[in-house]
């Protein structure tokens, strides 16, 4: 009889560690690198770092805010903004063989080209934006392309590459504000 008990102390200091270990988030450290090229810009390369965990969703918006005025009733005006830049978002999940990436992203820029007539007060200048939703399964470590986006009205190319890096552990959450 004191065989089976300590079996089954045995057994059930041990589950505690089992299941902390089945509990384990990953995190990735995602390297995106967007590349502009065309007629009406200089070839640009664009690099952005992003940590986020398995099943959580990160976002880089690196943009600038233009104002514009739009009517409302009467002489009332209301402010509102665009973003102009880079704006991504990117879920990451483990999966077999690497992760998989839902991702969106956006990248805009105000076209060099404007209408001649002068733009009626409270309207936006042109903008040219070109946005990408994908689903993707990348390895852990090469870089990879997925996206390659020939813009129709502006001439120009866009590409997206990312590759991906899992964290042996956990990241720290503590900001040292010395």
């Amino acid at each position: 009889m004191k065989r089976v008990i300590v079996c089954l102390v045995v057994a059930s200091s041990f589950a505690p560690v089992v299941l902390a270990q089945e509990n384990t988030v990953s995190t990735f450290r995602l390297h995106f690198r967007m590349l502009e090229s065309g007629v009406q810009v200089e070839e640009t390369t664009r690099n952005y770092v992003l940590v986020v965990q398995s099943e959580s969703r990160g976002k880089i918006n690196a943009s600038r805010r233009l104002p514009h005025y739009t009517s409302s009733k009467g002489e009332a005006k209301e402010l509102h903004t665009v973003a102009v830049g880079s704006i991504i978002e990117c879920t990451p999940k483990d999966a077999e063989g690497g992760v998989r990436l839902d991702c969106a992203f956006e990248s805009s820029y105000v076209a060099p080209e404007q209408p001649v007539k002068q733009i009626p007060i409270g309207f936006l200048p042109i903008i040219n934006s070109r946005q990408v939703f994908t689903t993707v399964l990348i390895p852990i470590g090469p870089e990879v392309q997925i996206v390659r986006l020939n813009d129709p009205s502006s001439g120009n190319r866009l590409e997206i590459f990312v590759s991906a890096e899992r964290f042996a552990g956990p990241v720290a959450s503590k900001i040292d504000t010395r």
